[in-house]
């Protein structure tokens, strides 16, 4: 399997990104012993758009792995998926699905890479009791959340 890993780490005040990019070097370790071909980006250390294209349309599956800041990915990431996706007009998809006949329906399927998979993992923090008064970090616990989907988004006219 063609398998793309995305490193988001991102350093942040006393955090050095240490503990996604451990994460993304592993999974490049076993991916690759697993006998997978495998190729990465480190965000961070940046990219060149067009290349990233070409990763996006010669994977079978994308790891995304990154911090969850304010519950949502690295300024980074979002720039990295702004940039690529928007160059990867054409190749990645050709539009939103939707179509001036039934505007309404259709949405999310004008993707033009079928049958990818994708995973995130977002590592983040989470208090050990609810408490809205009490938001202490001291009393966090890591949590790592890994979502994957399939890409079965269909063409449209």
């Amino acid at each position: 399997m063609n398998i793309l890993l995305l490193d988001g780490r991102k350093e942040f005040g006393h955090s050095h990104g240490e503990l996604n990019h451990t994460l993304h070097k592993k999974a490049k370790e076993v991916l690759t012993a697993l006998g997978h071909n495998v190729q990465e980006t480190v965000i961070n250390a940046g990219y060149d758009v067009e290349a990233e294209i070409e990763k996006f349309l010669w994977m079978d599956a994308v790891i995304w792995q990154m911090p969850g800041w304010w519950m949502h990915e690295p300024w980074t990431v979002k720039k990295y998926i702004d940039e690529v996706l928007t160059a990867g007009h054409g190749k990645l998809y050709h539009s939103d699905g939707r179509h001036r006949v039934n505007p309404i329906e259709g949405y999310g399927t004008g993707g033009l890479l079928q049958g990818k998979k994708t995973c995130s993992r977002l590592l983040g923090m989470r208090r050990l009791r609810p408490s809205p008064e009490k938001a202490i970090f001291s009393k966090a616990k890591a949590w790592m959340r890994c979502i994957c989907t399939s890409t079965n988004s269909m063409s449209s006219s």
